[in-house]
């Protein structure tokens, strides 16, 4: 990973675009006149990277491209508090190979690093997604949101496997000549 600036051009669909590396985000320049739109962060690149390495067997790669996130974050400046000193108590290490050492370990770390480094930027849902972990997670996650708010609980429902693939528009399907077909259950 390179930290700075580093200029990326790429051109797709005829258009050039100029990405910018900065620190730990990719920011779009010069498209159709708008400036500074992240793209993504660079962490998480990697995470996506070593989650493809672990399901394919590759743990020394997950490995490496975790800790290249841990190590980021643990050198970074920590929030710190009113009056002064650490917010919190920030305990973070890299992985060690044996907490690397079968798929499951490194499955079980690198999604609670996800969970970490990416929390609160929109990630979560399209993770357990594709982890095939919704409906567990979902419904979870309404069970603790109805212990603080109890109506929350009974308009919130319970998650099923149907709200894994959203609704094809049905304007989508009426303009695809019969090619599309509605997601089970809608």
């Amino acid at each position: 990973v390179v930290v700075g600036v580093v200029v990326v051009v790429v051109v797709a669909v005829g258009v050039v675009v100029v990405a910018v590396v900065v620190c730990d985000v990719v920011v779009v320049v010069g498209v159709d006149g708008a400036v500074g739109i992240v793209v993504m962060r660079v962490a998480d690149v990697l995470l996506m990277h070593a989650e493809a390495a672990l399901e394919t067997g590759d743990l020394s790669t997950a490995l490496t491209n975790v800790n290249v996130v841990r190590n980021r974050a643990r050198t970074s400046n920590y929030v710190q508090a009113a009056g002064g000193g650490n917010a919190a108590n920030y305990v973070i290490a890299p992985y060690s190979a044996s907490d690397f050492s079968t798929q499951e370990n490194a499955r079980k770390a690198l999604r609670f690093e996800r969970r970490l480094e990416m929390g609160m930027e929109g990630h979560r849902y399209f993770d357990i997604v594709r982890w095939g972990d919704t409906t567990t997670r979902m419904n979870e996650y309404v069970s603790n949101e109805s212990r603080a708010n109890p109506q929350f609980g009974s308009e919130a429902g319970t998650w099923s496997s149907k709200h894994n693939n959203w609704p094809i528009p049905i304007t989508a399907i009426d303009v695809s000549g019969g090619i599309l077909t509605q997601n089970p259950d809608w």
